[in-house]
């Protein structure tokens, strides 16, 4: 299931996930023509904060990793 995070207040939420699920966290963004993808996972327990660090990827590594969810 893919849900898409809200920002509100200074902070990324959902309502769409129940705590005690497994989470993935995917951020995309693209600079200058090159495409950067962070990733973690966690299990959900309320208010938690994550640290991610993109790494440029290309865009085949990008689509394989979003058909594999």
């Amino acid at each position: 299931m893919v849900r898409r995070l809200s920002f509100k207040n200074g902070k990324f939420c959902s309502n769409d996930i129940a705590r005690g699920g497994f989470v993935k966290v995917i951020t995309l963004s693209e600079q200058n023509g090159n495409y950067f993808l962070g990733e973690t996972s966690y299990k959900s327990s309320g208010n938690v904060v994550l640290t991610l660090v993109p790494k440029q990827k290309t865009v085949d590594e990008i689509w394989n990793l979003i058909n594999e969810i």
